[in-house]
C-alpha cells in the first residue's frame, strides 16, 4: 500500500487542526516564550510531514487561518454599497447577532472585505465559497436571482430587472467575476452559473457579484483599497490604501414577476 495508513492520515488531519488553533492563540497571547513558539513550530512541521505522505496538503483556509477577499456588488455599471454588520454583536434580547458565526467564522466589517477565519470544517477548504459568505447575511443567489437586502436595492431578477441608461432600459445578466490575485487586475475568471459554489480559497483575492448588460466587465471592487487592521503591518488587499466609496450613478429597475 502506498502512502500512510488511514489512521495516520486521520490523526495528522486532526493534529493539523489543533496546531492551527494553537498558532492562532499564540498570535493573540502576549509574552509568549520563544521556547513554546519553537516547540509549536517543530510540532507543526511534524504534522505536515505526516500529511505529506497521505497524498495531499491540508485544506486551506483551515482552522486558525485568517484570509481576506475583497468583494463588491456591481449593478449595471457601478459598485453599490457593502453588507452591514460584522455578525459578532449581541442583540437587545441577549442573543447573538448571528447564530452561525460562532461555529463558522466568516463575516465582514462593513468594509467590502470578506474575512475567512474558519472556526470549524464548515468553512474550511472548498466550503469557503461565495454562497457560504452570502448566506451569513441572509442572501440567496442562483443562476437567475440575487436576493440583496432592501438597503442595497432589493432582489434582482434576471430577465426582469433592467438597467436604466441614457439610451433607455437594457436587460442585464447575473454573473460573477473573480480575481485570484487582487494585485493583478488583468487576470480574472467570469462565471455564468453555479455562483454559490464558487470557491474563494485564495488569500488576497477579489470577487464581484454582477448584474450588468452582456459584455460588460467590472473593475476590481474599490474595497481592495480598504485598510485592514488585522493584516500584519497594515495595508490592504490590493497593496494600496485609498478611497472605497461605492455610490451608483445608474440604478436598476425591477418589475415584480
Amino acid at each position: 500500500m502506498h502512502g500512510r495508513g488511514w489512521g495516520w492520515c486521520a490523526a495528522g488531519r486532526i493534529g493539523w487542526t489543533i496546531m492551527a488553533m494553537l498558532r492562532s492563540n499564540l498570535k493573540h497571547t502576549p509574552h509568549t516564550s520563544a521556547r513554546r513558539a519553537g516547540i509549536l513550530t517543530i510540532l507543526t512541521a511534524t504534522v505536515a510531514a505526516v500529511l505529506a505522505g497521505c497524498g495531499g496538503e491540508p485544506v486551506r483556509p483551515g482552522v486558525g487561518d485568517h484570509w481576506h477577499v475583497a468583494y463588491g456588488f456591481y449593478v449595471c455599471d457601478e459598485y453599490i454599497g457593502f453588507l452591514q454588520g460584522d455578525l459578532t454583536g449581541v442583540k437587545e434580547d441577549g442573543k447573538p447577532e448571528s447564530k452561525n458565526y460562532g461555529i463558522i467564522g466568516v463575516h465582514s466589517h462593513n468594509d467590502g472585505v470578506i474575512h475567512f477565519h474558519p472556526y470549524s470544517g464548515l468553512a474550511a477548504g472548498p466550503k469557503a465559497n461565495l454562497g457560504l459568505f452570502l448566506s451569513m447575511y441572509g442572501i440567496g443567489i442562483d443562476d437567475a436571482q440575487l436576493d440583496l437586502p432592501e438597503y442595497l436595492g432589493g432582489t434582482i431578477y434576471e430577465y426582469v430587472t433592467v438597467c436604466d441608461t441614457p439610451e433607455g432600459q437594457v436587460d442585464g445578466e447575473l454573473r460573477v467575476q473573480y480575481w485570484p490575485d487582487a494585485t493583478n487586475p488583468e487576470q480574472y475568471e467570469v462565471f455564468t452559473e453555479n455562483f454559490a459554489a464558487i470557491t474563494l480559497t485564495q488569500d488576497g483575492a477579489a470577487v464581484a457579484v454582477m448584474f450588468a448588460p452582456a459584455g460588460v466587465t467590472a473593475p476590481l471592487p474599490p474595497s481592495v483599497n480598504a485598510p485592514i487592521t488585522d493584516i500584519p503591518g497594515g495595508g490592504s488587499i490590493g497593496g494600496t490604501v485609498g478611497p472605497t466609496s461605492t455610490t451608483p450613478s445608474v440604478a436598476p429597475t425591477t418589475t415584480q414577476p
